[in-house]
């Protein structure tokens, strides 16, 4: 475990121990602009750990049309197995930016998760920008 984990997990244990609300992380992607030929985008999040991890309550810059990440509280959390993904996808407007964001489950560390966020056109079929979550 590295020692950004190690600090992750000290502070919600410490936060558990003191506090009755569970401890969260976030990923997040930067904003993204495919031009005027975008259509939609597609936010990917992929579990590199060795144990299961829970993300919930997707939200993007756009409409989610379609979603495997969960709904919007921990009781409808994702659970994604070691090497499991999930993905959310949906439209944006032309002109306008995308975005992803995605919230961890209490106790899970943000770095045992990679997110991916694709810009896209022609209903979805064309890569126009990527960018990565953190």
């Amino acid at each position: 475990m590295s020692n950004r984990a190690y600090g992750f997990v000290a502070s919600c244990l410490s936060l558990s121990l003191t506090a009755t609300a569970a401890c969260a992380g976030t990923l997040a992607s930067g904003l993204l602009f495919g031009g005027t030929a975008q259509t939609g985008f597609a936010c990917n999040v992929i579990n590199v750990s060795a144990a299961p991890q829970k993300v919930f309550n997707p939200q993007a810059h756009g409409v989610i049309q379609a979603n495997t990440c969960g709904g919007p509280s921990l009781t409808a959390a994702a659970t994604l197995p070691p090497g499991g993904s999930c993905t959310f996808v949906g439209s944006v407007s032309r002109g306008q930016y995308a975005q992803c964001t995605i919230t961890t489950g209490p106790l899970t560390d943000p770095s045992t998760l990679r997110g991916t966020i694709d810009v896209r056109s022609n209903n979805g079929t064309v890569v126009l920008q990527t960018g990565e979550m953190r």
